[in-house]
């Protein structure tokens, strides 16, 4: 199994979790650090996050994918 990091960073108003809209500051391992705007909110996010857990079968993380690209 192969873990990656992911930061969201926000600045400002920190009031609750990731919100929709909300601009942020992302890092993901050794990638460049980039401002993103964010396209879902928290429950949303919280739920293609456990699709794409190991715990979760091949096609349960390849449909969790190809939706949060659309």
């Amino acid at each position: 199994m192969r873990s990656l990091l992911v930061e969201f960073f926000r600045f400002g108003k920190v009031e609750g979790l990731l919100r929709k809209g909300d601009k942020y500051v992302f890092a993901a391992g050794n990638r460049e650090v980039c401002d993103v705007e964010m396209p879902l909110d928290y429950v949303e996010f919280f739920k293609y996050m456990v699709a794409l857990r190991y715990k979760t079968d091949a096609a349960a993380r390849r449909n969790a994918l190809r939706n949060w690209a659309q």
